[in-house]
């Protein structure tokens, strides 16, 4: 578990030292950062105003791990294989705090740093990070335009070489730029409601009595954009009792194209941790049902302990893989499909180190599985929604274009949206990017059985 993890000194608010048991927990393991966090967090003893600081950090470090390394490796000689990984991730930190966070002079930073080496490493070790940290920091800040120098190194940018590649490939020069800016920012964050139940007035307005302060979405009349206090959000009656959820735009789109009424029966296929089965389930009534699935058990029991707050009785959860197993004859299906998720980078820092290029392929040829084995089972003028939160068009439009030319019987039925038209591309199909849109990478096909 994590590495040294005590030490005799007052550890308990310095959000560095969590911050790095969790980030070197994170290279040591294959598990999610969340996951991680989530697991230190419950083991710790550690104040609740500390805990959002340390994600913020954490997150902000696994996003941009891959510049602060090419930084540290152009101003060290530092060999990554032979250098202790706690001391590698007191230098990444420190790094972003010198060039990225203005609240803290840089004296500060660096003094933390030295003393962090000394109780994880040893005073060698802390002679080393204060010779590094200050070259850094003389060096940025005698480079008033530093950002444009590095911007055409790929490692600068902070993701893997062969999405690099690809994405130049696919990408304009200034789209590429402008995605590969939106990806390193930390993301906007957004909440959904139901303006039957509250207008968008009332609700900012008891939000803010919690210190969160939220902004109206002009062209989204049932979503609220976050600007600050998210972690707050978690801890309010309106969250507690389902009256509001975190969710993506993007996201809720996809329900939206689905389409649920009063009456349905639906399959919500891949379906934890059930975010957008919860969206689903609001729409229908008591005596309705989704037949909500996933092959993952944990992520089962996390859709089925979330039934209680918001009290909804319309939910059936089970064990089942989409891929393979049967299911009951239904006319409507939302595929949330497995996928290598290049749409939410930003939001989820810890992918782009845990993806390869091999798994482009083999995330397509689950996902033309999955949809395969589900067009089994739908009925006739039924509707099937295939989704993932990719920008891989292999993942995407190849996925779709596949399933039709092997099954006649299925049309695209264009999408029409109560959201911007800009949503929705030549096709006819949701594809939303985040340096256009200003939401997750998503893409939807809404598929209809003659």
């Amino acid at each position: 578990m994590f590495a040294r993890a005590i030490w005799l000194g007052n550890k308990r608010n310095d959000h560095r030292y969590h911050s790095i048991q969790i980030i070197t927990e994170f290279e040591n393991t294959k598990n999610r950062l969340q996951s991680i966090r989530n697991e230190y967090f419950k083991n710790q003893s550690i104040d609740d105003n500390i805990r959002p600081k340390i994600t913020a950090l954490t997150n902000a470090t696994i996003r941009l791990k891959g510049r602060l390394d090419y930084i540290l490796q152009t101003n060290s000689k530092i060999d990554f294989s032979k250098t202790d990984s706690l001391l590698i991730n007191i230098l990444r930190i420190s790094i972003f705090g010198l060039i990225y966070d203005s609240r803290l002079p840089a004296y500060a930073i660096i003094n933390s740093a030295v003393e962090l080496a000394k109780k994880l490493a040893n005073y060698r070790a802390a002679g080393f990070v204060n010779a590094i940290l200050r070259k850094v920091n003389i060096k940025f800040q005698n480079l008033p335009d530093w950002e444009s120098k590095y911007e055409k190194e790929a490692k600068w940018h902070s993701i893997p070489n062969w999405l690099y590649k690809k994405w130049a490939e696919k990408y304009t020069e200034n789209d590429l730029k402008l995605l590969l800016a939106e990806i390193n920012k930390n993301p906007p964050n957004n909440i959904r409601f139901s303006p039957l139940e509250i207008s968008s007035k009332v609700l900012i307005s008891r939000l803010n009595k919690y210190s969160i302060k939220a902004k109206k979405n002009e062209d989204l009349h049932n979503f609220l954009k976050i600007n600050s206090g998210l972690t707050a959000v978690l801890e309010t009656e309106l969250f507690k009792t389902g009256k509001i959820s975190i969710q993506n735009p993007a996201s809720g789109a996809i329900i939206n194209l689905l389409d649920p009424k009063e009456g349905d029966l639906i399959i919500d296929a891949c379906a934890a941790p059930g975010t957008k089965t919860l969206q689903i389930a609001e729409k229908l009534s008591d005596n309705d049902l989704v037949l909500a699935s996933d092959i993952n058990p944990k992520r089962v029991k996390m859709g089925e302990d979330d039934l209680n707050r918001h009290n909804l009785k319309n939910i059936k959860w089970s064990v089942k893989d989409a891929a393979c197993d049967s299911f009951q004859p239904v006319k409507k299906i939302l595929i949330d499909a497995p996928c290598s998720g290049t749409g939410v980078l930003a939001r989820r820092p810890d992918i782009r180190w845990r993806r390869k290029k091999s798994d482009i392929e083999r995330f397509s040829e689950l996902q033309f599985m999955i949809l395969n084995n589900m067009s089994k089972y739908l009925l006739r003028d039924g509707i099937i929604v295939y989704s993932t939160c990719s920008l891989e068009e292999e993942e995407n439009w190849s996925v779709i274009q596949r399933f039709l030319n092997l099954n006649s019987k299925f049309v695209i039925v264009p999408a029409k949206l109560d959201y911007p038209k800009s949503w929705i591309n030549s096709m006819g199909c949701i594809e939303t990017l985040p340096h256009i849109h200003d939401v997750d990478g998503m893409f939807a096909a809404k598929l209809k059985r003659n």
